[in-house]
């Protein structure tokens, strides 16, 4: 009898020790380490981060993706901001952020785009997301797609991203932030503190945007997230002067953790990094003479670079051949290109065309351009 009394209690104790175990392998990925990654938008640089080629759930962050092909579709006029939209009843039945769209009602699609970006209304993204592709599963599809296009990694598995099977790293979702800034309507709605979303019906839902950092003088959008098994996210954009730096979060403890970071990490490169457009697409650079004719040299491309404030370049003209450029010339031909130093090294450079064309003096020419000299005549 004693032996079994004892053999209950190594059961008991077995079983609480299970129990405990179990416990702590279920705890939110909250508890774990954040990612975070910090990017200027215009020239993709990144400036720092942890953890940021991880992929991981987002939050919710990923439908980015989403945002990201409804503003291609409205530049690319696949639809007009007020091409109607049909709220289906899978769309009316998401959970989470949303603005409780009724099944059946109708509504311009730039109605809908508003609380999508807001506060990130999974009724209203499915609603558009159906509208642009027939159905949510087409246009996850679609959405897998894009990421292939733009070199990104991440996988989703619905238009929300908030479904199991979506996963995507700190630095895709940076490069996601960095697009949608090229799109002014998005900004305008992702700036936004409150706003109400009048029904088709004239029923009045309220409106939050979970990035209280829009409050804050420089701060213009961009999405936050939050579920108890992935922990609080966050990608926010931040303005300075003709500079936007984008700084994603993943995994904090709290919201507040999400914004700290994301705020310090933003206004410290604000205070230091500021974007120089070196040379514009199309725009005289220098010139150069052939053959005692003035030939101006054109960029081929933009060229912007993010350095130090303050930092002086070096600059340096590399002519093709050598020292002089050699008749005859097309207008458009590659002649030469602008190379830029900074300080740390790190050069950047963009090719220079001729302006015009630039013959090679024949025999004729020299002999006709001698007597016109010698008549007086030129």
């Amino acid at each position: 009898m004693k032996q079994k009394g004892t053999l209950k209690r190594l059961l008991a104790v077995f079983l609480a020790l299970t129990a405990f175990l179990s416990l702590c392998c279920v705890r939110p990925a909250a508890a774990g380490s954040v990612s975070w990654i910090l990017m200027e938008a215009k020239t993709g640089q990144i400036l720092g981060g942890e953890g940021y080629e991880e992929a991981r759930p987002s939050a919710g962050l990923g439908r980015m993706m989403s945002l990201l092909l409804f503003a291609e579709a409205l530049e690319q006029g696949v639809v007009e901001a007020d091409t109607l939209v049909s709220v289906s009843k899978e769309a009316a039945a998401q959970r989470g952020s949303r603005v409780f769209l009724d099944a059946g009602s109708q509504y311009p699609f730039k109605a809908l785009l508003e609380p999508a970006i807001v506060c990130g209304a999974g009724d209203a993204i499915y609603a558009l997301a159906e509208r642009l592709c027939g159905n949510a599963e087409a246009f996850t599809a679609a959405m897998n797609q894009r990421a292939r296009q733009l070199g990104l990694t991440a996988e989703f598995a619905d238009p929300t991203a908030l479904k199991e099977g979506t996963h995507i790293c700190a630095r895709d979702l940076a490069v996601l932030a960095c697009r949608l800034t090229e799109f002014p309507q998005i900004l305008a709605h992702s700036g936004i503190w409150m706003g109400k979303f009048t029904h088709s019906s004239g029923r009045v839902t309220e409106m939050t945007n979970g990035n209280r950092l829009v409050r804050e003088e420089g701060f213009d959008g961009m999405a936050t997230g939050s579920t108890a098994q992935d922990g609080y996210a966050i990608a926010a954009s931040f303005k300075s002067g003709g500079t936007h730096f984008i700084c994603v979060v993943l995994g904090a403890k709290t919201a507040e953790e999400r914004h700290e970071l994301a705020r310090d990490k933003l206004q410290e490169a604000a205070a230091v990094y500021a974007v120089k457009t070196v040379a514009e697409k199309g725009r005289r650079v220098t010139s150069v003479s052939v053959d005692g004719e003035e030939l101006p040299l054109l960029a081929s491309d933009d060229l912007t670079i993010l350095c130090r404030k303050g930092e002086e370049l070096e600059k340096e003209i590399e002519l093709l051949g050598g020292v002089e450029l050699v008749p005859p010339i097309a207008a458009g031909d590659v002649v030469g290109r602008l190379i830029l130093t900074a300080v740390d090294g790190k050069q950047y450079s963009v090719a220079l065309t001729a302006e015009h064309d630039c013959r090679k003096e024949s025999y004729t020419d020299a002999l006709r351009q001698v007597v016109r000299r010698w008549l007086g005549l030129s």
